[in-house]
């Protein structure tokens, strides 16, 4: 297994590269799962479809999801509150 991730500052095409990369590797037959944790998601918009904070089929080989990161820290902090 193999992670790759793409980071820099807003508006430098990370979204895009990695749909891009992900799409390609999809393409030549490799199991791929992208994921976006950015607050202002447009992962869906760059694979054209609609994504959720759970894994969704976008074609044979890949699989998207956006995380919503606001959320998931609400619950996690709740937990360690407790």
């Amino acid at each position: 297994m193999r992670v790759i991730l793409f980071t820099g500052k807003g508006g430098v095409g990370k979204t895009s590269i990695a749909a891009a990369t992900a799409c390609g590797l999809a393409a030549k037959g490799k199991k791929v799962c992208i994921m976006s944790t950015d607050q202002a998601h447009s992962l869906g918009d760059a694979l054209e479809c609609s994504l959720t904070g759970e894994i969704t089929r976008v074609t044979e080989n890949l699989d998207a999801l956006e995380v919503d990161t606001v959320k998931e820290g609400e619950e996690a902090w709740g937990r360690l509150h407790g």
